[in-house]
């Protein structure tokens, strides 16, 4: 190689692309999910039935709920972009939002009747956690 020539940027892993793309599709899943059901409980809160205590109570918890998945999908994007573009700081909000989404995955199972996708969704983010602390991906962000 010549001294002139710039040094070749290293290639994205094949699996950090499809983390990204995992994460932007689960972002814009959460942030409708999330937008639609605000909006319909929204809704609600014009209804008589917002008056007594007990339904209100679930109303709010199902707001604050919901709140949290929109800013889970907020913060899918903004980090799936990261990944793409190869940031650093992606790289470790990256770490820490799989354990997010399992947090979410959780909070759903818990408030809502439990699904048998939860733990194949939970499987999922182990993999991806485990995935971006494989030492080549660490090292494809450290390159720069």
């Amino acid at each position: 190689m010549k001294k002139n020539q710039p040094a070749k940027p290293p290639q994205r892993p094949k699996g950090l692309t499809i983390v990204s793309l995992v994460l932007i599709v689960w972002g814009l899943l959460s942030i409708l999910v999330a937008v639609f059901t605000l909006l319909l409980w929204l809704g609600d809160i014009q209804s008589p039935g917002w008056l007594l205590p007990e339904t209100r109570t679930l109303i709010v918890i199902e707001i604050l709920i919901n709140f949290f998945t929109l800013c889970v999908g907020c913060i899918l994007l903004v980090t799936a972009y990261g990944l793409w573009t190869r940031k650093r700081w992606s790289y470790k909000i990256g770490r820490a939002v799989v354990l997010l989404l399992i947090a979410q995955v959780v909070v759903f199972s818990l408030w809502y009747e439990p699904s048998v996708w939860v733990p194949l969704f939970v499987v999922l983010g182990v993999l991806f956690w485990t995935y971006l602390r494989k030492p080549h991906v660490r090292k494809y962000f450290r390159a720069r």
